[in-house]
Formats: structure tokens, sequence, C-alpha cells
């Protein structure tokens, strides 16, 4: 990722709001805090849901019973992707 799209999805994330816990939160994060961060922020969502998220990022490592996990830089790129650009678009 290059620094302009990763200040980009920061800001886009920033401005969106509710994601403090990526922005500022450790540098991997595992499927299973990744649903419950969400939940928090009223998206419903399973474990299992954001392990098919998360399998196609390019640093995703897969911890056997602990689950999947992604890198906060990966996963601030595919939020600011997934929800808020969609978010703004309708």
């Amino acid at each position: 990722m290059t620094p302009e799209a990763q200040s980009a999805a920061i800001r886009l994330l920033e401005q969106h709001g509710g994601y403090g816990w990526l922005l500022r939160g450790p540098d991997v994060l595992l499927a299973s805090d990744i649903a419950d961060h969400l939940t928090q922020m009223g998206i419903r969502v399973t474990r299992e849901t954001v392990g098919r998220w998360i399998k196609v990022l390019p640093h995703t490592q897969d911890f056997g019973k602990v689950g999947l996990a992604a890198t906060r830089d990966d996963l601030i790129l595919m939020f600011a992707d997934r929800f808020v650009r969609r978010a703004a678009n309708g």
C-alpha cells in the first residue's frame, strides 16, 4: 500500500467514525475480534464471515484453532473500500 493510499483510507475511516479500535489498535487482529468490534458498531457479522473477508488479504495468517488474523494496514484499506466508500455511494 502506498503511503498516499493509506493516508486516504485512514481519513475516510476517521470521517466515517467508529473505527478507532482499528486505527489505534494492534498491528494484527483476529477475525473474532474484528467481528466483536463490528457488532459493537451495529454491523452484525460472525467470525466466519469476517474470516471469508480477510482470507484474501495479502498478509492474512491462519493460526489454526485461534483463527485467521489480518494486519491493521490491510484492514484499514479493506474497510475504507468495503464500507465507507459503498455507504458514500448509496
